[in-house]
């Protein structure tokens, strides 16, 4: 096996996470999902580790594979898999089926973290905060969402591809024995649920008003009274049916469509506003 024996520079470096960050769904398909993403950044540092095209080839065969987790945190597996090219291409005791392994094993629980981090606590968090602020007719919300979300799992990205290769297959170990991701979730969620439940509180109103005294005077369902005896208490028992739906098992999408119909039809008839 002819190598050149190169080490991967910072500017190297940067260039495959940006590669990552932009083609990691390139080619996405049920056969291979993001294997075809994978190969496209390999194809990088390969091209600096094997002098002929064939070598190159032959190594790019190992990432043409099944893989699939979430972009931002997954990072770190693909800066541990170049670190790992990288010693393998020195003569470390490294086999191609090493690499695999490595990748086919952490995909999944990288997975699992990333989306119940990023798709399940930190967007929601601060879409919440966005939607409530635009909904006071500040402009700054959606664009403060768009920068924060962007601007964090961007540099979250970042630092953990360079975690990864700077510890190679140890980073993993270390970083999931250390709990940090547990710690962030459990934090994440707590303001999470406690973001989701202002709005909710703030947001959700009815348009129900009776009338007293021939028109004399009118009383708000909501505000008047229900909302004396129980602050926010509609806004709570429509939170709780959800959440009584999805822990029966129902799907998602089949609750949102049927809380889109009922709104509509409440919405109709001015009951809710």
């Amino acid at each position: 096996m002819s190598t050149t024996n190169y080490t991967m520079k910072r500017s190297d470096l940067n260039r495959c996470w940006l590669s990552w960050m932009q083609h990691c769904a390139c080619g996405y398909n049920y056969a291979k999902m993001m294997g075809s993403g994978v190969a496209h950044v390999m194809r990088i540092p390969l091209s600096k580790f094997y002098d002929t095209k064939e070598e190159q080839g032959r190594e790019m065969e190992k990432h043409l594979t099944f893989f699939n987790t979430e972009p931002h945190i997954g990072s770190m597996i693909i800066g541990t898999v170049i670190a790992m090219e990288e010693d393998r291409s020195h003569g470390e005791p490294i086999e191609a089926e090493d690499i695999t392994k490595i990748k086919s094993s952490l995909m999944g629980p990288f997975a699992g973290i990333g989306d119940s981090l990023i798709q399940g606590a930190f967007v929601p968090i601060f879409l919440s905060i966005g939607v409530s602020m635009g909904l006071q007719g500040n402009l700054l919300g959606p664009i403060l969402f768009a920068l924060v979300c962007c601007g964090v799992c961007l540099a979250g990205s970042h630092y953990l591809f360079f975690q990864g290769y700077k510890l190679g297959k140890e980073a993993i170990t270390k970083i999931m024995s250390s709990g940090i991701f547990q710690q962030i979730m459990a934090g994440a969620g707590i303001v999470g649920c406690t973001v989701m439940g202002a709005l909710a509180a703030t947001t959700v109103t009815t348009g129900l008003v009776f009338e007293i005294t021939a028109g004399e005077s009118v009383i708000n369902v909501q505000s008047t009274l229900l909302d004396a005896v129980f602050l926010g208490i509609i806004p709570l028992v429509i939170i709780a049916l959800i959440m009584k739906a999805f822990n029966k098992g129902k799907k998602p999408t089949a609750v949102l469509f049927v809380t889109l119909i009922i709104s509509f039809v409440l919405g109709a008839l001015g009951i809710i506003g």
